[in-house]
Parts: structure tokens; sequence; C-alpha cells
């Protein structure tokens, strides 16, 4: 199972809340939704992972290279957390 939830949009930013497996082409209709968003609105995308029961590496590697300016994650599991460490913490600083 996989799902993308839109939370909120406005202007500036979007948030978008993943349940579910980050695997295998699902990788793939994310990284086509966030390129689709910043072609037409340059905004702010906030990817909710609280929902996320599973995230590989292939996923990992595509959220590394978005660029942080236009991309913040929230609300990830632990385990993600640590994943990601380097991403998140950039975010806070």
């Amino acid at each position: 199972m996989f799902r993308i939830t839109l939370l909120y949009k406005d202007d500036r930013s979007i948030k978008l809340k993943i349940d579910g497996r980050l695997s295998g082409s699902f990788v793939m209709e994310l990284k086509k939704e966030y390129l689709k968003l910043q072609e037409e609105n340059n905004i702010m995308l906030i990817l909710d992972l609280s929902g996320v029961s599973y995230i590989e590496s292939e996923a990992i590697l595509m959220l590394e290279q978005l660029p942080s300016d236009s991309m913040k994650i929230v609300d990830s599991p632990i385990f993600i957390q640590k994943q990601l460490q380097h991403i998140i913490s950039k975010e806070t600083d």
C-alpha cells in the first residue's frame, strides 16, 4: 500500500502525507510529484512521513538528492529519522 494525501496547500507551500511502504515504483511517483510541483509552482514541499512503515535505500537516496531549500521532512518515525538524520538536522539548523 502507498498513498499520498494533500494535507495543506497555499501560495508558498504544500504539505503531503505519505502512508505505506516507500519503495519500488512509489519512489519514482513521489519524485515525479515533487518535480511537477516545482515546475508548476516553485513552492516548498513539506513531506509528513508519519505513516511510512518502510523506506528502501532508493527512497533515501532520492530524498537526499532533493534540494533542502525546497523540501522539508516532518513527523517521521524514529527509524526514518536515523536514516535521514543529516537531511533532517540541516532543516533544523
